[in-house]
This record gives structure tokens, C-alpha cells and sequence, in this order.
């Protein structure tokens, strides 16, 4: 969570936007971004933007830009 925190304040993002399910699920590698987007799906709404980020140990990490319509 301190990554993710560090990372949100550089950008300016609120905290109301971060989704994570780290202290219900523990690590659960890169399928946490999936899994936290199936546990909040209804609070999308058509229009919305969802960046979904993942990163692991060494250099693995991930990105996508969901468009939701």
C-alpha cells in the first residue's frame, strides 16, 4: 500500500478513487487488478475510465485503460 500511496500523492489522486482488496485478500499477484474490478463493478457507471496498474517483484508490471460503456 505504500507504493500505491506514494504514487497517488505525485499525481494528485484521492484516495476515494483507489480501489485495492490487499487487507481482505493479501497478495494475490497480478490477478488483484481483475479481482478488485469484479468486487466493485457496480460502482462504475457508463462513461467512467478505470486505469487498472499491477506490478510484482523485478521488473513485472502491467497496465490497461478500460472504457466503460
Amino acid at each position: 500500500m505504500r507504493i500505491i500511496s506514494n504514487i497517488a500523492k505525485q499525481y494528485g489522486i484521492p484516495d476515494k478513487k483507489l480501489l485495492h482488496n490487499i487487507a481482505e485478500l493479501g497478495n494475490t499477484g497480478s490477478v488483484s487488478s481483475a479481482l478488485v474490478y469484479a468486487q466493485n463493478a457496480k460502482k462504475f457507471k457508463e462513461g467512467d475510465l478505470v486505469a487498472m496498474t499491477v506490478f510484482g517483484g523485478g521488473y513485472s508490471t502491467g497496465a490497461c485503460l478500460i472504457s466503460i460503456g
